[in-house]
């Protein structure tokens, strides 16, 4: 099949196409400026909720009371399963 194109309409297609190629990269220049201010937002978001202490924080109070208690009881397990072998697989 062949097809054979005058150059005026051939010169109107290009013209066309390259309209749509600007179009293109306007939009995408558009949505990365979008992208880029709301990017800014969310980061002037984070900045203020750890400057303003807002937010899910564990204390350090909290932490080596938790962190204590947790090492507390694992010590206490390893020396019961200590002293149950010790008692019934030893003597």
């Amino acid at each position: 099949m062949t097809v054979t194109v005058c150059d005026s309409d051939w010169q109107k297609m290009q013209g066309l196409h390259t309209q749509w190629l600007g179009e293109e990269k306007q939009m995408l220049v558009d949505q990365h400026k979008q992208q880029e201010v709301l990017w800014l937002k969310q980061s002037q978001r984070l900045t203020d909720i750890v400057k303003n202490n807002e937010g899910v924080w564990i204390s350090t109070k909290l932490f080596y009371i938790v962190g204590s208690l947790s090492l507390l009881s694992i010590i206490t397990i390893a020396i019961e399963i200590a002293f149950y072998v010790y008692f019934h697989w030893i003597q």
